[in-house]
């Protein structure tokens, strides 16, 4: 039999041991890639439940807002009637008690404004925390179904396709290397009849 094709035999049995081995490691890699992409599913999930607890307490937040703000215009449209009631009447005591209650207001109404902006500013945080979380939880997503899909054990027609096409190209190896190992002993050889 030719040495060369025994050779060939000898490293095509050789490759199939050595992945026949790492069949184990194989199995246990892609009982790991599963794991992690069902953690990274997980994980995107928890990320969209939160996102939408975070936009029912804010809608319910702008609501309850809302109504406080009717409720104070109510209340003021109230105190301007007993007030041009109280002028009317020349009830000038309670008149000036209601303007200095009136100018206390106007201060915390100030401070009601920069706390509105406040709000106004944690509306937009929300909304940029919003986007980045339904971007990120894509993201998770798109990682978490490609390591699912890696996990998916090969099936035997992709077992036999992995190990011709390893076959193919140990054996173009090999050929290779036999060819360029005969062009090296024959230029060897041909150096050898040109020394006298």
């Amino acid at each position: 039999m030719n040495p060369y094709k025994m050779t060939a035999l000898a490293g095509m049995a050789l490759a199939l041991s050595a992945c026949s081995a790492l069949q184990p490691q194989m199995e246990e890699a892609r009982a790991n890639t599963k794991e992690i992409g069902l953690l990274i599913q997980s994980v995107s999930q928890s990320a969209a439940t939160f996102q939408k607890q975070r936009d029912a307490i804010a809608a319910s937040s702008k609501a309850q807002r809302d109504q406080l703000e009717s409720l104070a215009m109510r209340y003021e449209a109230e105190a301007y009637r007993a007030s041009a009631a109280w002028n009317v009447a020349g009830q000038k005591e309670r008149l000036q008690s209601y303007d200095a209650v009136r100018e206390e207001s106007g201060k915390l109404l100030a401070r009601i404004e920069e706390k509105r902006a406040r709000e106004l500013a944690q509306e937009q945080e929300l909304r940029d925390t919003r986007s980045a979380v339904l971007y990120q939880g894509a993201k998770l997503n798109e990682a978490a179904v490609t390591l699912l899909e890696l996990a998916e054990p090969a099936s035997r027609k992709e077992h036999a396709k992995f190990y011709f096409s390893y076959l193919k190209d140990v054996r173009t190896a090999i050929k290779n290397d036999s060819e360029a190992e005969a062009a090296a002993q024959a230029s060897a050889a041909s150096k050898a009849k040109e020394k006298p």
